[in-house]
């Protein structure tokens, strides 16, 4: 092997080992919007889900106050 030729090799090497570096930190930040994606996806979940036990609270209430209510109305 000559020592151009080994040259080349060693030029070639250094860059698959840049390409390699930069597939590294890009799958590093992927990495991280994932976990955000995440983060921010429970946090919907969470605040649907209390929204739910709101209106079935709220609906409950509503339903008791509609059945005093209409005691009151018509059966005196």
């Amino acid at each position: 092997m000559s020592g151009d030729e080994l040259t080349e090799l060693r030029v070639a090497l250094a860059r698959l080992e840049g390409k390699l570096d930069m597939y590294g930190l890009q799958s590093t930040a992927l990495s991280a919007d994932l976990k955000d994606h995440e983060k921010r996806l429970r946090g919907l979940e969470e605040a649907r889900t209390r929204l739910l036990a709101y209106a079935t609270l709220l609906g409950a209430g509503t339903s008791l106050l509609a059945g005093m209510a209409g005691r009151l109305l018509f059966h005196t």
